[in-house]
């Protein structure tokens, strides 16, 4: 094997033609693996996801990164649009998906759009994720008897590879038919790294392929499972991180010494101050001008520097990084930039700071607003939804159904009445904090109101410390077109 080995390399080097495939001195040691990318997951994917994980809770630009991943990924949540033509039918959908969303998760953690979250965190960080679809008895209460229930990577084993009997094969704890097609997941009983719960322990269960979601993002043709998205960053950044810790703990060392006495050899009393060894000590105070005996001296530690390219190269270093992990590289640089000294951040820079500092905030602040809207008892009568609620703007909509219509068939004023009331009472709250009520509004009826669902988009006018003037427009959407039918304005005040 060796032989034919030596002998492409000189039929290589005679034809040339591919630098990157030649033999020449500089390539001489450069022989990648040959092995195929399920052997080298095997290997190494469990280590290599250990080590993601190990980053993420101790190293602040890996957990940035993987927050920064997430939210772009799905943002507030990836929200399915019906495609029922009938009116009254998907009204009914409408409200049994939004019950569902919040008694999706099996844990009992997070709803459905949480869930969307904590996936594409574990698809950043291990490669892959998988949900159990579990059926539930109607006895359980839940609107749907059905949730999904999150199993980390780890919950299938990587080293599981077994022939059986009726001719299946499991590969990577996957089982697959005589053809290829997965019919099964071999799935541990508990996670192998909890020692909180002793039972169980590498034990497996069986779970049918129609109950799994397996999410993962395959790189190269017959890959079984997920790679993390941390691979090719974890080596340079264990070494930031080591680097920067070494740093940190040099300085504060070199903090700790002021200055050594020189003397000639004799007796020297300072008062008793000494040292844990018994040492003598000359305590310096500032603005303290110290009268030193003849022969005596003091000389100052200067402990060496790390030099003027410690900045360059963690710069750098990041930037290597933030491109190996596919993050905003400008907010990953300006964040090394500044621990350093102020730069000049161009444009493109502060831009991508500040978009990510306020999807952060527009997160926060839009499950607060949820948790408001779920606590009016009308609203959930309603089925009205949050849409969007950010700093100085929010959205409400609400599905359009029989019960909420005027003998003519038009939407009842009164329902885009307390629609626009409301979108304007959030829109107030976003700058103002959520305890706040309306108080005057005036409505103007521009068109009657008719199609699937109800839109409200509010936004602040002007704003004091106790109130704000807002603006609403509330649209009507039918066959995906929107009409305005309304516009309002109010003054919303701070409850206290």
């Amino acid at each position: 094997m060796k032989a034919l080995q030596n002998l492409r390399r000189k039929v290589g080097a005679m034809i040339g033609g591919f630098e990157g495939g030649l033999s020449a001195r500089r390539l001489k040691t450069f022989q990648p693996s040959r092995a195929h990318v399920n052997t080298l997951i095997q290997a190494a994917g469990a280590d290599m996801t250990a080590r993601a994980r190990y980053l993420i809770r101790n190293n602040g630009y890996a957990a940035n990164a993987v927050e920064s991943w997430a939210g772009n990924a799905v943002g507030t949540g990836i929200k399915p649009s019906s495609g029922i033509a009938d009116a009254v039918l998907k009204d009914r959908v409408q409200r049994l998906w939004l019950r569902w969303t919040d008694e999706s998760d099996a844990e009992g953690l997070t709803d459905f759009y949480g869930q969307q979250r904590r996936a594409a965190r574990e698809l950043f960080i291990a490669g892959e994720v998988f949900f159990r679809i579990r059926p539930r008895r109607p006895e359980d209460g839940l609107s749907v008897p059905l949730q999904l229930q999150m199993l980390p990577a780890e919950m299938l084993p990587l080293n599981h590879n077994q022939q059986l009997e009726n001719g299946h094969r499991i590969r990577q704890g996957i089982e697959f038919d005589r053809i290829g097609r997965r019919v099964a997941y071999h799935f541990l009983r508990r996670h192998p790294g909890d020692i909180t719960d002793p039972g169980l322990a590498g034990e497996t269960v069986r779970v049918t392929a129609e109950s799994v979601l397996h999410i993962v993002d395959p790189v190269d043709a017959g890959q079984l499972r997920g790679v993390s998205r941390f691979s090719p960053a974890l080596v340079k950044l264990f070494l930031l991180h080591q680097y920067d810790d070494a740093e940190l703990d040099r300085k504060k060392v070199a903090a700790m010494f002021v200055g050594f006495v020189r003397r000639p050899e004799r007796d020297f009393d300072n008062g008793g101050e000494t040292d844990d060894r018994g040492e003598p000590l000359l305590p310096l105070e500032p603005g303290q001008l110290q009268i030193l005996d003849d022969g005596e001296d003091i000389t100052f530690s200067t402990p060496a520097d790390v030099g003027g390219n410690y900045e360059s190269f963690q710069y750098r270093t990041l930037l290597q990084v933030a491109a190996a992990l596919g993050t905003t590289r400008h907010a990953r640089a300006a964040e090394a930039a500044r621990a350093a000294r102020r730069r000049s951040l161009g444009c493109r820079c502060a831009r991508s700071i500040l978009n990510r500092r306020r999807q952060t905030m527009t997160l926060d602040l839009l499950q607060r607003g949820r948790e408001v809207l779920a606590a009016q008892g009308f609203s959930a009568l309603l089925g009205a939804q949050l849409q969007a609620f950010e700093p100085g703007r929010a959205e409400l909509s609400l599905p359009v159904g029989p019960q909420l219509l005027q003998q003519h068939g038009f939407v009842h004023g009164g329902v885009l009445s307390y629609l626009a009331d409301n979108a304007l009472t959030y829109a107030g709250g976003s700058v103002l904090g959520t305890d706040v009520l309306t108080s005057e509004f005036k409505i103007n009826y521009l068109r009657p109101a008719t199609g699937e669902a109800l839109h409200a988009v509010a936004t602040v006018v002007g704003a004091g410390k106790t109130q704000a003037v807002c603006r609403c427009e509330v649209y009507a959407e039918a066959d995906g077109e929107r009409k305005l039918c309304a516009a309002a304005q109010g003054t919303i005040r701070k409850m206290s």
